[in-house]
């Protein structure tokens, strides 16, 4: 198994084989999305929940 290996790796490293990804992005994103956190800022949650933030400059 370990010279089959081998043999396999060298062939592949010979030819500079690259890899053929199945899915975009885009794709990837929708597929594993509950994988990753949503993150939101305070400001889009005043605004879903319906209160009213003040902003203040400094």
């Amino acid at each position: 198994m370990h010279k089959k290996l081998e043999v396999w790796s060298q062939e592949r490293n010979q030819t500079a084989s690259k890899v053929i990804w199945h899915f975009s992005t885009d794709d990837t994103r929708v597929k594993l999305q509950n994988l990753y956190p949503v993150f939101e800022t305070p400001e889009e949650n005043n605004i879903k929940s319906g209160s009213i933030g003040i902003i203040r400059a400094c």
